[in-house]
């Protein structure tokens, strides 16, 4: 994709030109990640059925948020 390589681009001459920079940007996508995959799971809860342990539960919404944040990325 277009876009992608152009994202990439961007973040490997910031890297180059601002290393600090970039790591403040990867830093705060984590967090986006981190705290989209919270509220979800906060608004969800009722949905949680105990089949599994809360954690693995978390760690999968964590997980599909993470893909969902590189699909949007990536187009």
């Amino acid at each position: 994709h277009p876009n992608q390589v152009a994202e990439q681009q961007r973040l490997n001459e910031l890297r180059r030109t601002d290393p600090g920079m970039a790591q403040a940007q990867i830093a705060q996508a984590r967090e986006d990640v981190q705290q989209e995959a919270l509220l979800k799971a906060h608004r969800n809860l009722r949905q949680f059925e105990g089949r599994a342990r809360f954690t693995t539960w978390l760690s999968r919404i964590a997980i599909n948020e993470s893909l969902m944040s590189l699909r949007k990325r990536r187009d």
